[in-house]
Formats: structure tokens, sequence, C-alpha cells
């Protein structure tokens, strides 16, 4: 796993690609949406996984079926690149959304959200997504199934390597007395289950908003508004957060 750090000894930060209509919700709710493994925008993943754990099975069984369920997984994602081209059209509205950097190190909870609650803390904060399609191949070769399905949403193939992604994820059957409330939102599929993650601080750690390619350069001043009015200290046209305040920018890039 890449160091939290930056060259400068301060949190690196990761980049949460959203619609503008996400960022609003973000910050008056003070939450990050998790999303079903099931249901996340790239199916191929789930595929992917399955068909590794498949074929392991079929080197003994042939006539073995992929297995059809990984459990209960709840995922937010990020990158590391704040303004790539790729991601704002795949997952930042078409360019005309946001990327929210958090900072790596930041320790988020699941409902009740109640810091006294240990149990209720985030089990595995920040997992790194590994692209390398040869060593996952050697993976199942000798773990159990269990253990390589609290493993699965972290591989991908070799192909989203571009992404360079890291994952808040959390298991809603971990717990044994209590399983987090369940929250559903219109989607392609029909309807997309989520829960909700909470900073274990007051606000988010969010330290810079990056606007997309598409984006009004007058959004600017009314997502500093937002923040501003939600409680999050701002730091205008900043091009680097300092502090606990937030920078906001333009992407760089252009889009026709």
């Amino acid at each position: 796993m890449a160091e939290d750090k930056s060259e400068s000894g301060r949190s690196r930060l990761v980049y949460h690609y959203t619609s503008m209509r996400g960022l609003k919700a973000i910050v008056e709710s003070g939450k990050l949406r998790a999303t079903h493994y099931d249901y996340l925008n790239d199916p191929d993943e789930l595929v992917y996984c399955k068909n590794l754990w498949g074929a392991h099975l079929r080197t003994t069984n042939p006539d073995q079926e992929d297995p059809p369920f990984f459990g209960e997984a709840y995922i937010v994602s990020f990158s590391e690149l704040e303004d790539d081209l790729s991601l704002w059209r795949a997952y930042g509205d078409n360019c005309a959304g946001v990327a929210i950097g958090v900072q790596l190190d930041s320790e988020f909870m699941v409902p009740p959200f109640s810091p006294e609650a240990e149990w209720a803390r985030l089990k595995a904060p920040w997992s790194q997504v590994s692209y390398a399609e040869s060593e996952h191949a050697q993976l199942v070769q000798g773990i159990a199934f269990e253990r390589f399905r609290e493993l699965a949403p972290t591989l991908k193939r070799a192909a989203h390597a571009f992404e360079r992604e890291w994952r808040l994820i959390t298991w809603a059957a971990a717990f044994i007395d209590y399983t987090p409330p369940v929250a559903f939102r219109p989607s392609k599929f029909g309807l997309t289950p989520s829960i909700e993650m909470a900073p274990a601080s007051d606000l988010l750690p969010i330290r810079k908003i990056v606007l997309g390619p598409a984006v009004n350069p007058k959004a600017i001043y009314a997502v500093g508004l937002l923040l501003g009015t939600n409680g999050y200290p701002i730091d205008g046209l900043a091009d680097d957060w300092r502090d606990e305040c937030v920078a906001i920018r333009p992407s760089a890039l252009r889009v026709q």
C-alpha cells in the first residue's frame, strides 16, 4: 500500500468525482454515500472477480460455476488523479461535475455515527485497488472464499490501472447485532442500495474542489458559498489547500 503522506509531510489527497448535485448532497449532509458492490457504475469488475474465483474452482471441478454473490460490501471510490479527462467523462457528470479532494488518512464511521460506539467505526478505512491480474490469479490459490470475498472489491482488471483508485469499504453484514440503514436511489439498475459514511470529525475532510472542464467559471463563487454556508473555511482560488481551508480551482483541461 502506498504511503498516505505527501513529500511535504501533509496527508495526501484523493478525489471523488461526482456531479454538482452529488457535491451539494455531500456538503449539506456532511456524509458520503457508499454504493453496494453489485451496483457500481462498472459491472465488469464484479464479473472479473466472479470469473477469477470460478476459474480457480474449475481447476479441481470443471463443472463448478462462478459464485453468484459476494455479500454486502458498500464502497466509496476515489482517485489519486485530481483532473483527469477520462475520469471526468466516466464519473464527473461528463465533465460538468466536480472532483472532491479529501485527506487519505481520514477516519470514517457507519451509522449510528457515534464516536463512543467503537464497533461502528470503519474496520478497513482505506484500500488501494490492485490491477495486477497475474498476482490476482496467484492470490486465489491459497485463500478461502471468505477471505477472497473481502479482497474482491480491491481487485480490478489491468485495463483500469489508469484510474489509480482508492476505496472506502465497509461490510454491512460485519455487525452481528446491527445492520446500518440502507437507502435507495433510482438508477440504471432500477434501484441502487447505499449506506452513509460519516467522518469521525465534525466536518468532512474536504481540502480541495476541482471544477470539471465543462463547468461555468461562475460556479467557483457558488461552490465557495455552498461550502462556507455549511461551515467549511475556504481559500478562494488557491491551487493547493492550507491548514483546514478548502481550495477551489477550475480544471486545467478544455473540452469542446
